[in-house]
């Protein structure tokens, strides 16, 4: 999922790269799993996780979706006042909502 950073000292370096105090949106193949995890983890920088947009609108699957953690997908269903709380009927409940929308 692309992220977006922003640092709160203007060149904090973390993961190989300075990041800057204006706010990067960064593509999903620039950062691994571990390194989000180091990034999100420290407290220099505020990391959003992209629901899977990056520039454009990208479509939702039931495979991408199962990417998410629980708690991302529980976020994500209260735009669409989702009740369910396990991850395959949250998806489903989740996709239909945006079907609706559609």
């Amino acid at each position: 999922m692309p992220i977006r950073i922003t640092s709160q000292k203007d060149g904090f370096r973390r993961c190989g790269m300075a990041h800057p105090m204006k706010t990067t949106e960064y593509p999903d193949e620039k950062f691994s799993k571990e390194q989000v995890k180091i990034l999100k983890n420290e407290s220099m920088l505020m990391v959003e996780v992209i629901g899977g947009k990056s520039g454009k609108e990208k479509k939702n699957t039931k495979e991408s979706l199962m990417a998410y953690t629980l708690d991302a997908l529980k976020e994500m269903g209260k735009k669409h006042q989702c009740k369910e709380t396990t991850k395959e009927k949250l998806v489903d409940e989740i996709l239909a909502a945006q079907a609706k929308e559609n």
